[in-house]
């Protein structure tokens, strides 16, 4: 009975970081769409304008942009 408390035990702390590692992806994500909907705003703004707008991104924003045009 033991050994299988143990291994039921190791794959919860498998199932624990693996859901910490989730959550933390997912507040880079949230933080990022924050981030790309505030730089929208920005150009909408400027266009409205009549202004060229300048986009201001995170170095990590740039990488997933760069990163999703390799993806199509």
């Amino acid at each position: 009975m033991s050994e299988e408390l143990r291994v039921v035990s190791l794959r919860l702390d498998g199932v624990e970081a693996a859901q910490a590692a989730s959550i933390q992806e997912l507040d880079r994500v949230t933080g990022l769409f924050r981030e790309a909907l505030a730089v929208l705003r920005g150009v909408i703004e400027a266009a409205q304008h009549g202004l060229i707008p300048e986009l201001n991104l995170s170095r990590e924003l740039m990488d997933e942009v760069e990163h999703s045009r390799g993806l199509t």
